[in-house]
């Protein structure tokens, strides 16, 4: 199954050891999802991942992270971008989650911020869902 990672999954999988986030990571792991990423989305994941709060609350080096980032995409499929979805959503941030998965043709989008995607099920098929509800719904957790 593919889905597109929002930045806010990763930050939340790696803070705690613990819970739906890292359960997702653990996913990808095993190959038992897919994740769908682009160059703009991976430029995301490491831009956050890196800022200097969160290296210190989680006991990262950069390094580190560029690690993580990498074994991620190793696990992924990376998507070229050929159309763009600007000004769709309302934080800008986020479209470059929504064009990875419409470009991808990934089926989910796993994010704690299901309002920033309004109308994506309805406009392009692309169901949004936090990481428990991905879990309880999708898998059955």
């Amino acid at each position: 199954m593919q889905v597109v990672l929002d930045t806010n999954v990763l930050h939340s999988g790696l803070l705690s050891a613990t819970g739906a986030s890292r359960e997702i990571l653990h996913l990808v792991d095993e190959g038992v999802i897919t994740p769908v990423v682009s160059v703009p989305l991976v430029l995301e994941y490491e831009s956050v991942l890196k800022r200097k709060e969160f290296l210190q609350e989680v006991g990262l080096s950069p390094r580190e992270v560029n690690a993580i980032v990498d074994y991620i995409i190793s696990r992924a499929h990376l998507q070229q971008i050929n159309f763009l979805w600007r000004s769709f959503l309302p934080d800008p941030k986020d479209d470059c989650v929504l064009e990875c998965a419409v470009n991808g043709r990934a089926q989910i989008i796993l994010t704690f911020n299901k309002r920033h995607f309004p109308a994506v099920q309805r406009q392009f098929g692309v169901a949004v869902f936090t990481p428990g509800e991905f879990l309880r719904t999708v898998r059955g957790y």
